[in-house]
Formats: structure tokens, C-alpha cells, sequence
């Protein structure tokens, strides 16, 4: 909820990994971490338990794949972190990139890490709108979405609808001037075009209810959207957690739980 701008007022940081090299064992079957080459630039990751599917964890803008570290350790499945390029310990570049790159970097990740398709993507904040966007471009490597207050289209609409202009240009130049260097906003639109692509599989959101919009937003503007969104999905769950925006630093218990409940267990 409200993601973008929320990642950058509290973005967070830590050690996703260590070592410089990634195990040779498979991925599905044992611990691994360290890195591995994609697209050019190492990125950090670290994957824990086995058996399948595999659980690939997604961070918000600002943070890192430390971010799930509670969450991964209580799954008892396969899961996968991994932080993006110029986040966490991953390896820094200097041009600026799109969500759709982004998109392509975690296909890129899941191949050379060994992991095997289809995957549970499990994003919170700005993870949120790449894993819908993966599971739009690849429906066929995704059997279920969990969404921690990830971000959504409908908050661009609400800022372009209530938002002066003034106000507008400026919430998106400071979200696109973020650390990992992608043009940010932008991935709201870009979402909202390969949404009707979204493949026909179980998609829990998880809401976060402790928190407050921006002032220009009336009253339930937001909550009504989300009800829509989410009605609108055929698999769709909504699950309001009593809980700030931060949920998988702050109620890893109950993620992994929605988690299980996704799986089948």
C-alpha cells in the first residue's frame, strides 16, 4: 500500500549473503548462496530448504533480499532471495534501467541459480508490481502470487486524479531518483498494461491496515480500489493484516502462513 513512496521514506538495508560463489548442489534440494552472473552483474542471493515449488522472494524498493530473512527461515520450503542489481550486495551499475528489465533480470536469476519452474513469488512494496508483471510475461513459470501491501496501478490513478500537478511531478522524480536506479513510476503504467495477462492462478494480497494515505486521497479511495482490484481477480484473497506497511520484517508468522495456505499445506 502506498509502496513506492513508503520504500523510500523507510528504505532499509543489510547483508543478504556471503561468500563469492554459488554451490554446486541443486537448487531445489539444498541450501545455496552466494552469487551469481546475470545480465552482466553479480547479484547476491541466498536459497534455503528444498522440495518444490520454489518460493522466490522479491524486495521493495529501497530494501533487500535481508528483508524476507525472517520469512525464509520459518517457510520450511525451497525459497529463494536474491537482491537486484544496486540493492543489498549485489553488484552496482550505473545506468538507469526499467521494472521491465527488472522483470528480465529475475528470469535471468531463476535460470542461473537452477531454479525450475513454476515458481510462488512472494514481493512486498515495489516487488509487488514486478511480480505481476513476470507473471504476466511468463504465466507459465508462476503458480501462485503472494503480495505483501505491494504496490498497485491504482495508486498512480488516485495520484493522478487528486494530486496537483505540481505535486504529481514531484512524488515521481523523487521515486525515480532511488537507489537501484530504475525508473520506478513508470512501472505503474507498465503493469497496468500486461494486467489483463495475469495468468488464472491464486493470488493473495496482503494489506496492511495500519496506515494512512496521502491527505489529498479521500477517505476510503483506497481501500474501495483494492476491494475492486482484487475482486476482480478470479483466485483472488484479500487479507487485512493488523500491521504497517513493513509486513515481512514485522509478522513473518503470518506471511508464512498465506504461504502454506498457497501451497496446499
Amino acid at each position: 500500500m502506498f509502496g513506492l513512496a513508503l520504500a523510500l521514506l523507510a528504505a532499509c538495508g543489510g547483508s543478504a549473503s556471503s561468500g563469492s560463489g554459488a554451490t554446486s548442489e541443486p537448487a531445489e534440494s539444498a541450501a545455496a548462496s552466494g552469487y551469481v552472473t546475470v545480465q552482466g552483474h553479480e547479484l547476491a542471493y541466498d536459497c534455503v530448504g528444498q522440495g518444490s515449488p520454489t518460493v522466490i522472494f522479491l524486495h521493495g524498493l529501497g530494501g533487500a533480499a535481508v528483508d524476507w530473512a525472517a520469512t525464509a527461515r520459518l517457510t520450511g520450503v525451497h525459497s529463494c532471495r536474491f537482491d537486484r542489481v544496486n540493492a543489498g550486495d549485489s553488484e552496482h551499475a550505473d545506468e538507469r534501467h526499467q521494472a521491465t528489465d527488472s522483470v528480465a533480470e529475475l528470469h535471468d536469476f531463476a535460470a542461473a541459480a537452477g531454479l525450475s519452474p513454476p515458481f510462488v513469488l512472494a514481493a512486498h512494496s515495489f516487488g509487488g508490481l514486478i511480480a505481476m508483471m513476470y507473471a504476466a510475461t511468463y504465466p507459465d513459470d508462476v503458480s501462485a502470487l503472494l503480495l505483501a501491501d505491494t504496490s498497485l496501478p491504482l495508486e498512480a490513478d488516485l495520484d493522478a486524479q487528486y494530486l496537483p500537478p505540481d505535486q504529481l511531478e514531484t512524488l515521481r522524480r523523487d521515486i525515480n531518483d532511488n537507489p537501484e536506479l530504475v525508473d520506478a513510476y513508470e512501472a505503474y503504467a507498465q503493469t497496468a498494461a500486461l494486467l489483463p495477462r495475469l495468468p488464472d492462478v491464486p493470488i493473495t494480497y496482503m494489506w496492511g491496515t495500519l496506515q494512512e494515505g496521502p491527505p489529498e486521497w479521500p477517505a476510503g479511495a483506497y481501500e474501495a480500489g483494492l476491494r475492486a482490484f482484487m475482486d476482480g481477480i478470479p483466485q483472488g484473497r484479500l487479507v487485512e493484516s493488523t500491521a504497517d506497511h513493513d509486513i515481512p520484517r514485522d509478522i513473518p508468522e503470518q506471511v508464512v502462513t498465506e504461504l502454506e495456505l498457497l501451497l496446499g499445506e
